[in-house]
C-alpha cells in the first residue's frame, strides 16, 4: 500500500516538475529567438551606413558650395572642370541616399518627400550635365541652389543621429531583457531540477530507514 501511495506522489511529483520545466524551456526558446532576431537585427541594421550616407552628401554639397565660391572670385587654386567633377560627386551622393535600403530608411523616417522635393528643386535650377564652363550669372545660381539642399542634408543627418540613438537604447533594453529570460529560464530549470531530485534523495533516505 505505501508503495503505491508513493509511486503515485512521484508521479504526480514528476508531472508537475516535467511541466515547469516544459513551462521553463519554451520561455528559454523564446528568449533564444529573441536574443538570435536582435543579433541579426544588428547585423543587417543600415543606421550607421544611412547616417555616413547622409554626412557624406552633405559634406560634398559644402565642398562644391566653397568650390563655387572660389571660383566666382577667381581663384586660380579651382578650375571649372574641379567645380563639375565636385557637382557629379555631389549628385552621385544624392543618388545613394534616394535609392535601396537608404531611400526606405527615410520612408520610414518620413524625410523622403522633403528630401525628394529639395533635390529635384536643385537640379531644375541649373542643369548641368555637359560639364560646360558656367557664367557668372550661373554660378551665382549654383550656390543660391546649394543653400536649401545643404541645409535639409543637415536637417537630415541631425534626424537621423537622433533615431539611431533611439534605436539604439531600444535594442539595448530589448536585449537586457532576452537576456534577463534566459537567465530566469536557465534558473528555473535548475531549481525545479534540484527540488525534484531532493525529493527523491529525501524518499529514498526515508525508505531505508527501518520501520
Amino acid at each position: 500500500m505505501k508503495s503505491e501511495q508513493r509511486g503515485a506522489s512521484y508521479r504526480r511529483l514528476y508531472s508537475y516538475v516535467a511541466a515547469v520545466i516544459f513551462a521553463f524551456l519554451l520561455l528559454l526558446i523564446y528568449a533564444l529567438i529573441q536574443l538570435v532576431n536582435i543579433q541579426e537585427e544588428v547585423r543587417d541594421d543600415i543606421g550607421g551606413g544611412m547616417l555616413w550616407a547622409t554626412t557624406q552628401a552633405q559634406h560634398e554639397g559644402l565642398r562644391l558650395k566653397a568650390e563655387v565660391l572660389l571660383v566666382q572670385t577667381g581663384d586660380d587654386r579651382v578650375s571649372g572642370d574641379d567645380v563639375f567633377n565636385r557637382y557629379e560627386i555631389f549628385l552621385s551622393r544624392l543618388t545613394l541616399l534616394l535609392t535601396g535600403p537608404q531611400k526606405r530608411y527615410l520612408t520610414d523616417l518620413g524625410e523622403l518627400d522633403e528630401l525628394l522635393r529639395v533635390v529635384s528643386r536643385f537640379e531644375t535650377a541649373l542643369p548641368w550635365d555637359d560639364g560646360r564652363m558656367l557664367d557668372v550669372v550661373e554660378l551665382k545660381r549654383l550656390h543660391a541652389a546649394l543653400i536649401p539642399i545643404v541645409g535639409q542634408l543637415q536637417v537630415l543627418s541631425n534626424r537621423v543621429l537622433l533615431a539611431e540613438r533611439e534605436h539604439e537604447g531600444t535594442r539595448r533594453d530589448d536585449h537586457a531583457r532576452a537576456l534577463f529570460k534566459v537567465i530566469a529560464a536557465v534558473l528555473g530549470i535548475l531549481i525545479s531540477s534540484a527540488y525534484f531530485s531532493w525529493y527523491l534523495l529525501r524518499d529514498v533516505h526515508r525508505a531505508q530507514r527501518p520501520d
